[in-house]
């Protein structure tokens, strides 16, 4: 009995922490994402890196500037973080206030409205409402870090963006949730370090600057398509000209590959033992050409 005083001090504290919340991006940290500086094939993705440069004081609120550097060493502010407990907001200049970043405290099955940060179209909405869909932990930077899997629920907007968040490190392809499609390791999160840990995130240089492979110009609305989109066991092709394309693999939106066959059992794919999130579907023909189209798991 002797312990329990000490004991009930540590569940205290321990307790305390929770209601807190962990700091998310002390100053110091740095991201590093490629980033697509064209817009025809070959794309160019050179690195940028965005840095916590010093806590300032803004709107009565204790904030962390964050500073966008380029490859070639232009620099620019670029956003104010603030953090309450487990929830992180940004400032959105446009809207004079904080929109949510993420939260940290989320439990599975909860739904958020979040910040986004139009960098597509100037008419996409600044919030968008997602759901937990689930909470797991894997293994990055040598660390079991906590991982929210999110999607999209609200059925008006049709807006596809990183599914996939991590304590500590955030969203996988770019800082905020943006709208698009992202090419692999090359325009994701390629390193990142700050006080707790740092480490390379994909297989590939954090300060190269790549080309991609030329991509058929196939006109996917029309040509390509997945069915059932949304999915839950299988999805199949519908697609003009099929016994031109010999292989097929599935892509998650870290880059990693989940599935891949040949041309004779492409037609209907067994997607069931897929986690619930977004895919691309990449098809490659006979000269090494490459079509990609998304779907997303339920």
């Amino acid at each position: 009995m002797k312990n329990l005083p000490f004991f009930i001090f540590l569940l205290i504290l321990y307790w305390t922490n929770q209601g807190r919340g962990q700091e998310f991006a002390p100053v110091g940290t740095i991201w590093t994402y490629g980033y697509g500086t064209s817009s025809s094939w070959p794309i160019q993705y050179e690195p940028y890196y965005m840095e916590v440069k010093e806590e300032v004081e803004f709107k009565n609120k204790l904030c962390k500037s964050i500073v966008r550097t380029s490859y070639k060493g232009e620099s620019e502010e670029v956003d104010l973080l603030y953090q309450d407990g487990a929830k992180v907001y940004f400032y959105k200049k446009e809207l004079d206030s904080f929109l949510l970043l993420f939260d940290f405290g989320a439990e599975q099955y909860d739904t958020l409205q979040i910040g986004l940060d139009r960098y597509y179209d100037a008419e996409e909405p600044y919030t968008i409402k997602v759901i937990i869909d689930s909470i797991g932990f894997e293994t990055y930077c040598g660390e079991e870090l906590k991982v929210w899997h999110l999607s999209n629920s609200d059925e008006s907007q049709s807006y596809y963006f990183d599914s996939k968040v991590i304590e500590g490190i955030g969203f996988l392809h770019s800082f905020h949730p943006v709208n698009g499609l992202f090419c692999g390791d090359i325009g994701s999160l390629r390193c990142f370090e700050s006080t707790n840990y740092s480490c390379k995130l994909v297989d590939i240089d954090c300060d190269t600057v790549y080309f991609t492979s030329k991509i058929s110009t196939v006109d996917i609305e029309n040509d390509f398509k997945i069915y059932p989109n949304p999915a839950s066991d299988y999805i199949e092709v519908i697609l003009k000209k099929m016994d031109r394309w010999s292989k097929w693999e599935i892509i998650n939106v870290s880059g990693e590959r989940e599935l891949r066959g040949a041309y004779s059992d492409m037609k209907k794919i067994d997607v069931s033992a897929l986690s619930p999130g977004m895919y691309f579907l990449q098809l490659t023909d006979k000269s090494g050409r490459v079509i990609t189209n998304k779907f997303a798991k339920y």
